[in-house]
């Protein structure tokens, strides 16, 4: 008979071989880098964060069986058991975490705050998943709390600023992989870019502003142009731009909300000289360097056979499992679904529903040229908030090949995130939203009686 310790094995194997790749597609850190080490040392040594990975394991091969057939019906009752005393033990463990981190205060260590802080965000990513309500909003608060402390004790810095991270990773370094892996700076690394990420996206149906959206403005603006940051992009498989766009559009949306509700204009402090014309600007300088580096990239291909040998084998011996190399060429479409669904979400916000209709409704059409690209499964799962948003713009005539698109996630499509995002665009097309002025993309994730976070 096996013991706890061997299904927690197998479970923790399942993450790493098919549950994390097919959730992460485009995360592939170098060989040199450790490349995924950090998982499962991460889950072996934090129980709050191992008992996290064996609750979404379950939820995962519960939802995307394995075989499907009776002997999985059977078996997914069962592993719902799982999931609800993994989650309980992972909460428990969280909430004793929290305690001594602020029970310690300025001497809490770094590593400790890095050990939370995973925990916290893989709850954040289970909870949408597993629970219709909003608690998903309690770990994102608490998630980017914990980080902004961690950014002010030990980033050196007393403003969200990119510095403070770069801080926090050299205070990190540790020796060569496989010989001391770096556990915690490759779970920083990870699970720091993923939050900026989750609270931008997150201010889109909370209707307030990102308190992270600094951070990104930072990270983005006080590097060269020619070499900013992918932080976001090694994870989303879209340029980090992309995601500071749609974050000032929030946080724009958020401030005239405020100004209408209290009936006075309230200061915009957040990032100075934030204004509409900012935006444009930024969302038409960022699809002109897309476009620039992706005609240089086709005249001078990658030669991934020279530049990452040892991946070109695996890769074309089959060996890889979930860590397959993305081309620009894929980056590129990525990139420009998420960037055509900001251009959607500026328009709906700065001139209204409808108002700017034909515009709105070219990007619908570009965004679903690039979906058709993509054939991945695990990629398109990545994409249900561009394909949400666009798709509750989408014109009759357009619809039909948008369903197909959600078609293709196959197996995925039973997952909470995908689910989702299908019944808020047919129940807006359902209801005909005639009203462009008190009607928005913020409506829309709020339509189904909760807000929904499309992560």
């Amino acid at each position: 008979m096996s013991t706890r310790s061997d299904i927690n094995m197998g479970l923790l194997m399942g993450y790493m071989d098919y549950v994390f790749p097919a959730l992460f597609p485009f995360y592939n850190p170098s060989i040199l880098e450790g490349g995924r080490s950090w998982l499962p040392i991460l889950a072996t040594t934090n129980s709050g964060f191992g008992n996290s990975i064996i609750s979404l394991t379950s939820y995962f091969f519960s939802i995307v069986p394995v075989v499907p057939g009776l002997d999985h019906d059977k078996c997914s009752t069962k592993t719902w058991e799982e999931v609800r005393n993994q989650i309980e033990l992972a909460l428990n463990n969280v909430q004793h975490d929290v305690a001594i981190w602020q029970s310690r205060g300025t001497d809490t260590s770094l590593r400790d705050g890095v050990n939370l802080l995973a925990t916290i965000v893989q709850l954040l990513h289970i909870a949408p998943e597993i629970f219709t309500s909003c608690q998903w909003q309690v770990h994102l608060k608490a998630a980017v709390a914990l980080f902004q402390q961690m950014l002010k004790h030990h980033g050196q810095s007393s403003v969200m600023s990119g510095q403070g991270i770069e801080v926090i990773m050299k205070d990190l370094v540790g020796g060569a992989p496989f010989i001391t892996p770096v556990v915690e700076r490759g779970a920083f690394s990870f699970f720091s870019s993923l939050l900026i990420m989750d609270d931008i996206i997150a201010s889109t149906c909370l209707e307030k502003p990102s308190e992270l959206l600094p951070l990104l403005h930072d990270l983005q603006t006080s590097s060269p142009k020619a070499d900013p940051p992918r932080r976001l992009e090694e994870i989303t498989g879209c340029q980090d731009w992309v995601f500071l766009v749609i974050g000032e559009v929030a946080a724009f949306d958020a401030w005239e909300k405020e100004n209408e509700r209290t009936g006075r204009e309230s200061s915009f402090d957040l990032i100075p000289h934030i204004d509409v014309h900012t935006i444009e600007v930024r969302w038409q300088e960022g699809m002109k360097r897309l476009y620039l580096h992706q005609q240089y990239e086709s005249s001078s291909p990658a030669d991934i056979k020279s530049t990452r040998p040892l991946e070109y084998i695996l890769r074309n011996s089959d060996c890889t499992y979930g860590l397959r190399w993305c081309s620009s060429e894929t980056r590129y479409t990525i990139t420009s679904v998420w960037a055509q669904a900001a251009r959607v979400y500026t328009l709906s916000v700065f001139h209204g529903w409808w108002a700017r209709e034909s515009q709105i409704s070219n990007c619908v059409e570009e965004t679903l040229k690039h979906l058709d690209r993509i054939t991945s499964p695990a990629q398109l799962r990545t994409l249900v908030w561009p394909i949400c948003v666009t798709g509750c713009l989408a014109r009759e005539e357009q619809r039909t090949k948008l369903l197909s698109i959600l078609s293709k996630t196959g197996a995925l499509g039973a997952l909470r995130s995908v689910r989702e995002a299908l019944e808020i665009i047919q129940k807006v097309w359902g209801q005909q939203p005639d009203d462009g002025y008190t009607w928005d993309v913020a409506s829309c994730l709020r339509c189904l009686g909760h807000r929904v976070l499309l992560v």
